[in-house]
């Protein structure tokens, strides 16, 4: 069943999510089309439900601002020897709409499909309703960073937050095609970018599958602005760091199963690989923007995976570039496969005792000691200087007085003897 929506502004609609999980809720095989046509013509609206029409849609709705138009020009043909009455909807009560609700079929009524019954069976409590923390810290954590010739040594508070995948839809945004000689890989633009991002993003993994981790391969991973934060900005040690983690299991403190493959290759190799972009609607009817061809080895699950790693690699991307790059700048040290301690705030960190090395010690003494010795001794002999120079100053100086008095002595005798001649 073909289903589609035509409006203006629409690209954000969640109509597409809700007939595709109500499709598998009622095992029913459905697409829904997005039409926008903001930047269109009038022209274009009569063109696009003619063309519709020959598509084999069961049907579309019509939002603002095209209901009249449709009606008016599109929709009715007077010529049509079908008679088609027309007739007002008008407003209803509360008490009237819940008579008509009252009415309707109830959904455990209807045959729903017996996979999706046995995965609403198999949901975790967590998925009914228990709520985890928006972030959580682990254990400090030490790193090394690299710029040229220059290195510098930080401690990071990791702030844990989870990152809930935003993924492509199946059919809508991305399709399988199998052929007798390739199997294609269809995809779309991203349609809230309306760029070649996600297509070259593709690209880029696969040409170059050493370069990426797997989101599910660490219990988190940190943010590449650290390293932005370390060189150009003033910090210290012990800074909140953000982190992402695709565990929500993390959070809430629960086991985990790591993905035992680290990157992109080891999980899938190189890949071969050819790309261009698309120049036919593909077998579901879809116009898609771009293909990747591959051999014929490739089941189609083993590419649902594969894009799946590769979708799952961009939404983190998105979030925080290079978050998942293998050459990220910088070297996270101690082991990332054990699991670490989780808080809801940020652990006290007590800095630990220094150990004493009492032979150290001992030495340090004895060294100590040596030199206070050799100083007493250099003191020793200043001060037997400053004795014997001091001795030697008071022998002067009674050499001197000796000689004063002499002289006085001699000068008195003069004096008498020159009165007495006299």
């Amino acid at each position: 069943m073909k289903l589609g929506l035509i409006g203006k502004n629409i690209n954000t609609s969640q109509a597409p999510d809700i007939h595709h999980k109500l499709g598998e809720l009622f095992d029913i095989p459905l697409t829904y089309e997005l039409f926008d046509l903001k930047g269109k013509d009038d022209n274009y609206l009569s063109e696009l439900i003619l063309n519709i029409q020959n598509k084999g849609f069961a049907g579309v709705n019509i939002t603002f601002p095209f209901k009249e138009k449709v009606i008016d020009s599109v929709m009715f043909d007077i010529d049509s020897p079908e008679e088609v009455s027309l007739h007002d909807c008008p407003f209803v009560a509360s008490e009237e709409a819940k008579t008509m609700l009252e009415h309707l079929i109830p959904a455990s009524n209807l045959p729903l499909n017996p996979k999706i019954i046995e995965s609403f069976n198999t949901k975790t409590t967590d998925d009914l309703g228990r709520d985890a923390p928006d972030f959580v810290f682990t254990d400090p954590m030490n790193i090394s960073m690299s710029l040229a010739s220059e290195k510098k040594e930080a401690v990071i508070q990791p702030k844990v937050a989870f990152h809930k995948l935003n993924l492509p839809i199946f059919n809508d945004d991305w399709f399988i095609e199998r052929t007798k000689w390739y199997i294609y890989v269809l995809v779309n633009e991203d349609k809230i970018t309306e760029s070649n991002e996600r297509i070259d993003f593709i690209s880029t993994v696969l040409e170059e599958p050493k370069d990426f981790k797997l989101p599910n391969s660490a219990y988190f991973h940190i943010d590449h602005t650290i390293f932005s934060k370390i060189f150009l900005q003033k910090f210290q040690d012990n800074f909140t760091q953000g982190c992402l983690t695709t565990y929500k299991e993390f959070l809430l403190d629960e086991p985990i199963a790591l993905n035992q493959h680290k990157t992109f290759y080891d999980k899938w190799g190189e890949c071969d690989f050819e790309d261009r972009d698309s120049i036919r609607p593909s077998v579901n009817g879809v116009m898609y923007d771009h293909w990747f061809r591959f051999d014929l080895s490739y089941s189609d699950d083993q590419l649902r995976s594969l894009f799946h790693d590769i979708f799952s690699i961009h939404s983190m991307h998105l979030v925080a570039p290079n978050i998942l790059s293998v050459n990220r700048g910088f070297e996270v040290h101690g082991d990332a496969s054990i699991r670490p301690n989780i808080y809801l705030d940020p652990p006290i960190v007590k800095s630990p005792e220094p150990e004493i090395d009492n032979k150290a010690w001992i030495k340090e003494l004895e060294t100590d000691n040596e030199l206070v010795a050799d100083m007493n001794k250099i003191l020793q002999e200043r001060l037997d200087d400053v004795t014997l120079e001091r001795m030697q100053a008071e022998e002067t100086i009674t050499f001197l007085k000796n000689d004063i008095e002499r002289a006085k002595e001699k000068q008195k005798k003069q004096i008498v003897n020159l009165h007495i001649t006299n």
